[in-house]
């Protein structure tokens, strides 16, 4: 492993290498792992690397690796005793696209989430399933309980977007636009069930306000106390300057035939008025 930029740098030579991450998990949670800014630079253009999850280790080795009982032999073989099919729970894969690819989203961010457990997990592998150059700033591991979700989700429904319009084509039931209306009682963070994208603009009240990301991939916005009108538009990023360089190009090339017709009709005039003698 190499820091290069403030991110670690992880030179792959063959599928199957892994990283393993050890912790002391949490009961009855769901545990996710978190991978902050990831890119590759390798052959493929679709990556996909396993997340397996662990169970925790036996009590007993837990409280003798605290106490410093354990050997470092002993400690390397209770980190092994982590990772081994016995206590195994779960396998899932994170895909990753290469800018080259033609599904390419920018998304460099991810949360995996290893699914719920009444036993705490003990320990995550993430193992790379090609070759190259992996980068990633930070991995984390976080343990979420559903009973605190359970009770921040009816206090964070009290103020939600309301008259939403979603203003969708008749035709087609696209939208570039959305409208509604809010009411804070106090300074909170505004969250749209959206993937972050640069294309989205936020206008509360009219003014020009920050887009950033929340909750991994989606977008968030900062919203003052009171009652407020939203309005978010979607506009494909240079499209406007597509559009003008494509007019450019389609009236220079008009610009080219008519001068090529009009100078080989010259040239036919010249070819008619002269002759052999």
């Amino acid at each position: 492993v190499e820091k290069e930029n403030g991110q670690q740098v992880f030179k792959v030579k063959q599928a199957g290498e892994s990283l393993t991450f050890t912790f002391d998990g949490l009961a009855q949670t769901e545990t996710y792992l978190v991978v902050n800014t990831l890119s590759v630079d390798g052959v493929g253009k679709t990556f996909w690397p396993t997340i397996t999850s662990y169970g925790m280790i036996p009590a007993a080795e837990k409280d003798a690796k605290e106490e410093g009982r354990a050997s470092d032999a002993a400690a390397k073989e209770t980190a092994a005793s982590r990772v081994t099919d016995a206590n195994k729970k779960l396998d899932k894969q994170l895909v990753y696209i290469q800018p080259r690819g033609q599904n390419f989203s920018d998304w460099h961010n991810f949360a995996v989430n290893m699914g719920y457990d009444e036993a705490p997990r003990g320990a995550i592998t993430f193992t790379f399933d090609q070759a190259g150059t992996w980068r990633v700033k930070d991995f984390a591991v976080v343990c979420m309980t559903p009973q605190s979700l359970r009770e921040q989700v009816p206090r964070l429904l009290q103020t939600q977007l309301k008259q939403v319009d979603m203003h969708k084509n008749p035709i087609s039931f696209a939208t570039g636009k959305i409208t509604g209306e809010i009411a804070s009682p106090g300074e909170q963070i505004l969250t749209f069930n959206l993937p972050y994208a640069e294309g989205w603009k936020l206008k509360i009240d009219g003014k020009k306000t920050d887009l950033f990301h929340v909750n991994v991939m989606f977008m968030g916005a900062l919203l003052q106390e009171g009652a407020h009108q939203i309005e978010l538009t979607y506009m494909t990023p240079g499209l406007y300057p597509g559009m003008l360089i494509s007019i450019f190009a389609l009236v220079l090339m008009i610009l080219c035939r008519c001068l090529r017709m009009r100078t080989g009709a010259k040239d036919q005039r010249c070819f008619r008025n002269s002759g052999t003698f």
